[in-house]
């Protein structure tokens, strides 16, 4: 019993930590997409926020990076990015893995592309759920 617990909080806290590292890698994508955008492209992005136009091309990136986060836009880009993993892992297994899966989780199952797509549906929700919580327990 001992050993499931350890295990289980083990596995929460690979989990925390792989959510806090695609987070960082995700926000440095970000500041270097931000920071090829000239100064009008910097403004007219604040303006779209209400946010202050004025300051350094660096104090409006920090500012937009501190608003897109804020917005949940890095869990949005992590649930997307968990989300194609999984259809590619899913479109690399045989139809009759997929079927069995299927049947496993109560889908009804047609063609690879729809048994991929709604397996994709079924468990975008746990997806999502798991990105919350690894950032709930970053706090």
């Amino acid at each position: 019993m001992i050993e499931s617990i350890v295990a289980s909080e083990a596995k929460v806290r690979e989990n925390v930590r792989k959510h806090k590292a695609n987070a960082r890698d995700v926000l440095v994508l970000k500041r270097e997409e931000f920071g090829k955008k000239t100064n009008k492209s910097l403004k007219e992005l604040l303006q779209a926020y209400a946010l202050q136009t004025s300051g350094t091309k660096p104090e409006r990136i920090e500012r937009l990076l501190v608003t897109w986060q804020e917005q949940g836009e890095i869990e949005k880009v992590l649930a997307g990015m968990a989300f194609q993993a999984r259809k590619a892992e899913l479109n690399a297994m045989d139809k009759t893995t997929l079927f069995e899966l299927c049947k496993k989780k109560g889908v009804d199952a047609l063609s690879k592309e729809v048994l991929v797509d709604r397996l994709l549906v079924h468990e975008s929700v746990d997806i999502w759920q798991e990105v919350v919580e690894a950032r709930r327990q970053t706090k």
